[in-house]
């Protein structure tokens, strides 16, 4: 009889000591996840920059840094480098860190500490650029700037004088304007193509 209220005795603090070590297990993991979810998760990207366990204040900062780097416009053989100030770009980082934030902390709190102990991966999606310009700044720019300064006129054929023959023209080179407006605002909007 003694043996069996020994072995009780023991199975009691053992379970007990079992059940405070699971707690203190799942408090560590409940402050990791709470870590976590302060920052965007794995495989996340606000317009094509991955933002992945970064926090918002960081992943604005990269949004900042990528698309105000100037666009490089190669045009008859020259390299121009223009600020996108210049045609009025702006990117609208609070909505964009508003989406990523709803998608980051839409979920249930504890739906999403049951997936972190299980090891799933949330599912995340992209949350698309948000950007505005002014087409007629850039147009004036082109015409003012670029075109004005690069362009080489035709020179149309002479006639020599005195000879029934005319001296050959030169062709000339022209900014088309409207593609090049077309180009620019990709080369505006794209993370990685800025030429």
């Amino acid at each position: 009889m003694r043996i069996t209220r020994d072995t009780s005795f023991i199975l009691r603090w053992v379970s007990l000591l079992f059940i405070a070590a699971a707690i203190v297990l799942a408090m560590v993991q409940l402050s990791t996840y709470s870590r976590l979810r302060g920052n965007y998760p794995a495989g996340m990207t606000i317009a094509g920059i991955p933002v992945g366990g970064v926090d918002p204040q960081t992943a604005g900062q990269r949004l900042l840094q990528v698309y105000n780097t100037p666009v490089e416009i190669r045009y008859a053989g020259a390299i121009i480098h223009m600020d996108p100030a210049v045609a009025g770009f702006q990117i609208n980082t609070e909505s964009m860190l508003a989406d990523a934030d709803l998608q980051r902390t839409g979920g249930s709190f504890w739906a999403g500490f049951w997936d972190f102990l299980w090891n799933r991966q949330t599912p995340t999606s992209n949350v698309p650029l948000i950007s505005s310009y002014s087409e007629e700044r850039l147009r004036s720019y082109l015409q003012t700037e670029i075109a004005t300064r690069y362009d080489i006129p035709a020179v149309a054929s002479q006639p020599i004088p005195g000879q029934t023959v005319f001296a050959p023209g030169a062709p000339g080179q022209e900014l088309d304007i409207n593609r090049a407006v077309t180009l620019i605002e990709d080369a505006l909007k794209s993370p990685v193509n800025r030429t």
